[in-house]
């Protein structure tokens, strides 16, 4: 895209698009926007003259000239522009305007990188190697069938002599022209299982502080390859109100233990038996202090709900509103507050009826 639009007495020309190459017929296509704006004093003047020139600047007026049709806004204006005398690398597309007073915009650049793509040949060979690389062409060969582009190969990699741990895996191509690809690489992690998995024979967990393999609290198991479903009560008798972690690990047959697996949790308080609830109140936006809001008439229960009450909104415009209630139990102790959003709206009863209905299509008439 250009915009071309006027700066002062001057006017400036910027080049806002990408351009796109195609090499096999060494012809530049570009598509540009000329917007062209003049003071809010003066009247826009048109464009008149567009031209382009590569790397040399030719001087103003003697370049390539660009078909336009003369108007203040020039849009989606396509143009090709012949590269084929261009040698390979990087070259400058220069573009500027002239407006109908005369005046020539700045003169804006664009690079672009010409290459002569030869028809792609045939992959003929495939190699791959692990970690240190062989030398080209004495990987261990990926057997494939000749093709410009092969995807979805599968082989299988030779590991027998890699040890645990972290891998590399390189694979790169050759063509029927003998030139080789860039090496591609995959890391990979090795680690050996039995076939037979051992036993879990003995499972165990503690909270907050580890105090060593083998030194927590037991949870009773039997001996299986995978236990799931195991129910035990942790104690948890001496741990204050607050946030605590529970940490659980086993050990199979072969004296091997697991990692170590971790859960947070919570500890708070409860009466056995709740108190009942004697005293609900409710207040609009401000609040009044506890035990000062409008009370709620309810019946003295552990749970109350479904309560219904009416309150009183008469003194309040239109507008957002925030309801605010909360209860006392027996023992003196408040909940927390809860509260619910509503909008007030007065509401004409006597609507006027609709007499008349209209459409119209694109522009309002």
């Amino acid at each position: 895209m250009i915009v071309f639009y006027k700066q002062g007495n001057l006017p400036v020309l910027n080049i806002l698009n990408k351009v796109n190459i195609n090499s096999s017929v060494y012809f530049l296509s570009l598509l540009f926007l000329f917007v062209f704006f003049a003071n809010k004093e003066s009247i826009s003047q048109e464009i008149i003259e567009v031209e382009y020139f590569i790397n040399a600047d030719p001087g103003f007026g003697n370049a390539n000239q660009i078909d336009i049709t003369p108007a203040n806004n020039i849009q989606k204006q396509n143009f090709n522009i012949d590269i084929s005398e261009l040698g390979q690398g990087f070259h400058h597309l220069n573009i500027r305007a002239k407006d109908d007073t005369g005046l020539w915009s700045l003169t804006t650049v664009h690079s672009f990188y010409k290459d002569n793509i030869k028809e792609l040949a045939d992959i003929v060979k495939a190699e791959y190697f692990f970690n240190t690389d062989p030398g080209i062409g004495n990987g261990t060969e990926i057997p494939v069938s000749a093709e410009q582009n092969i995807e979805g190969v599968n082989f299988t990699a030779d590991i027998i002599d890699l040890e645990i741990g972290f891998h590399d895996l390189y694979i790169r191509t050759k063509d029927e022209n003998d030139l080789w690809s860039l090496t591609n690489v995959r890391s990979f992690y090795i680690d050996y299982f039995e076939e037979t998995p051992a036993d879990i024979v003995k499972a165990e967990y503690f909270i907050n502080s580890d105090p060593g393999i083998g030194n927590g609290t037991e949870i009773p198991v039997s001996a299986e390859q995978n236990i799931e479903g195991v129910n035990f009560t942790a104690d948890i008798s001496d741990l204050e109100i607050g946030f605590h972690d529970l940490y659980i690990r086993t050990k199979d047959e072969n004296d091997l233990w697991s990692l170590t697996n971790v859960r947070s949790f919570y500890i708070d308080y409860f009466e056995e038996t709740p108190a009942d609830i004697v005293k609900a109140e409710y207040f609009i936006n401000s609040d009044p202090g506890i035990g000062n809001g409008t009370e709620i008439p309810v019946s003295a229960e552990q749970n109350i709900e479904g309560v219904n009450f009416t309150a009183d909104i008469s003194d309040f415009e239109t507008g957002f509103y925030d309801l605010y209630i909360r209860t006392k139990d027996e023992n003196g102790k408040w909940s927390l507050t809860n509260v619910r959003s509503f909008y007030i709206e007065t509401i004409d009863q006597d609507k006027p009826d609709i007499v008349e209905a209209e459409y119209f299509i694109n522009e309002d008439p």
